[in-house]
């Protein structure tokens, strides 16, 4: 099980992101991630293992949007590495990618 949260505005939104994790936090807490950014431009992007890791680099971004991905693992081990977003990137693309899901994809 995950939950996804992505919010945007004019002003920082990590506290209120913060907020909306707390609240639906039974949706996962063992795999966590995020990529932040502002007029197009990333500020951050970032994966941890431990809710307090999270916790912190939110707390320490000012960015106007976040998208957040927290989980229980189910076909992987807790490590930052498996947390989304899953960055994609690769010469062939125009444009680099952060991928949330929440289920399975398959081939």
């Amino acid at each position: 099980m995950c939950g996804i949260i992505y919010m945007q505005s004019d002003v920082p939104v990590s506290k209120r992101i913060l907020e909306r994790y707390t609240a639906q936090r039974n949706r996962g807490y063992e795999g966590f991630g995020f990529v932040a950014f502002t007029n197009r431009n990333i500020n951050k992007y970032a994966r941890f293992q431990t809710e307090a890791g999270i916790k912190k680099a939110l707390k320490e971004i000012d960015a106007t949007h976040v998208l957040f991905h927290h989980r229980f693992p189910t076909s992987t081990e807790n490590v930052a590495e498996t947390a989304h977003p899953i960055k994609v990137s690769h010469k062939e693309l125009e444009y680099d990618y952060y991928v949330t899901h929440n289920g399975v994809i398959n081939n």
